[in-house]
């Protein structure tokens, strides 16, 4: 086994390893950001809820993203986990996850009104690093669109990834995993006059973000490209085999 085989190994554990524990925050997330934006929801059974109202301003957000499968006004029951989909006796629920027109409208609503705070960042510690240098981390979405188009005439994606980049004081780039930012803590109060001058200093008054994009064009969409185009290539043979 090479080692490009170990890594695509690695990586595919660490991708699984992250899927697993998508549920619990997406729900945590979910539930808090549903509520500020003024939408009501109930538990029903143990992880499963009746949600009586979905707010305009999520709604709205839907129209603009033009999603395939339009957000309602309400929805008998939801859950997060997919084993929970269906309960005897109960109501069948929604699935929401990754791609769900109501949590995919639900993040952009959040997201609107807060984009020039995310621009300016965060200071955080990563708690695995016993070291003072620091670093910077971006997170870049991106996605592979196919020829077919959505309600309002958009292409469909076929794909979408969100990737961590790290960039350090040498200017050198490099994917950070699937979740890094799970292992870090915000500054303690007294650690706050600790980094201040290092804000200061000369590689970080360069366009970092620019750089990060530009490794995400060059490495990393190609290695998404690739393997979209390999799963979808490998579907239509297997469509295309004589039965």
């Amino acid at each position: 086994m090479d080692a490009a085989e170990v890594r695509r190994i690695r990586e595919n554990m660490e991708r699984a390893e992250a899927r697993r524990l998508q549920p619990h925050f997406i729900a945590a997330f979910f539930l808090e950001a549903f509520k500020r934006l003024g939408g009501s929801m109930r538990e029903r059974e143990p992880k499963r809820y009746e949600i009586t109202h979905v707010p305009a301003v999520i709604r709205n957000r839907d129209r603009i993203l033009g999603a395939r499968e339009g957000v309602l006004q309400r929805y008998e029951r939801v859950t997060f986990e997919k084993e929970r989909i269906s309960i005897p006796g109960k109501p069948p629920a929604a699935f929401i996850c990754p791609g769900h027109p109501l949590l995919d409208a639900t993040i952009d609503a959040v997201l609107e009104p807060e984009r020039d705070l995310l621009k300016r960042g965060a200071i955080l510690v990563s708690t695995d690093d016993p070291g003072e240098t620091p670093r910077t981390l971006f997170y870049v979405e991106h996605a592979i669109q196919d020829a077919r188009t959505d309600r309002s005439g958009n292409r469909r994606v076929a794909s979408r990834q969100l990737q961590f980049v790290e960039i350090d004081a040498d200017g050198q780039a490099h994917t950070a995993g699937y979740a890094p930012y799970l292992d870090y803590r915000p500054l303690h109060e007294d650690e706050h006059t600790l980094v201040a001058q290092l804000l200061e200093e000369q590689w970080l008054q360069r366009d970092l973000a620019d750089q990060a994009l530009r490794y995400v064009i060059s490495e990393l969409v190609p290695r998404h490209f690739d393997e979209v185009r390999r799963r979808k290539e490998e579907s239509v043979t297997k469509t295309l085999a004589p039965r």
